[in-house]
């Protein structure tokens, strides 16, 4: 066992339960412990210094307590689901930040100031599903919505963990064809990426 592995067990006895929670499943136990780690903590490589961090479907905050876990630098962790469930246990994972939660979707993100939420955040964290046709203009507004939460001076991350490598491909021709050049970092099958916005005046 990693040195990884036995933090992230000391800190959540129940890693198990949150990461199936996360809508991770498979494998013994310890196993599981490992992919997540594996192909989760990579996404602090994008976080370079302290800010806000929105992880869009956030399931239970399992992703954000951990990212506050292992970033060498402060996160203020928010999150939206369409799920109510899970949404309830991230504020109980996260009690100090309860209000930092909303039941929204994407495709609803443009409205998460009505729901307190801020207008803009310096990290925006996307796992992009499986499947998603970027030649849909449904999925096209999804992608405008997370670029735009980080519109300003933030950073959108991107993950991808579809195991069809040329779906990731044409999802990624797209993504930069219409935000320019990005940087990534591969990681087993998981692919990330992350662009920077504009600054804020």
């Amino acid at each position: 066992m990693n040195l990884e592995s036995q933090k992230l067990m000391r800190a959540f006895p129940n890693f198990k339960a949150l990461i199936e929670g996360s809508h991770v499943t498979g494998g013994d136990p310890q196993g599981l412990l490992e992919y997540w780690i594996q192909n989760r903590q990579p996404i602090c490589d994008a976080i370079e210094k302290p800010g806000t961090f929105l992880d869009i479907g956030c399931a239970n905050g399992f992703l954000l307590a951990c990212l506050q876990l292992w970033s060498a630098h402060q996160i203020t962790p928010y999150g939206v689901d369409i799920d109510a469930g899970s949404l309830a246990m991230a504020r109980d994972l996260l009690p100090e930040y309860a209000s930092h939660f909303a039941q929204l979707s994407l495709g609803a993100l443009p409205t998460r100031a009505n729901l307190g939420l801020p207008t803009g955040f310096d990290y925006v964290y996307w796992n992009v599903w499986d499947g998603l046709d970027f030649d849909e203009p449904l999925c096209q507004t999804y992608a405008e919505n997370a670029f735009a939460a980080a519109r300003g001076g933030g950073r959108l991350i991107l993950g991808f963990y579809d195991t069809d490598h040329g779906a990731v491909r044409r999802q990624l021709e797209w993504l930069v064809g219409r935000f320019g050049a990005y940087s990534k970092r591969l990681k087993l099958d998981t692919e990330f990426a992350w662009w920077d916005c504009e600054p804020r005046e």
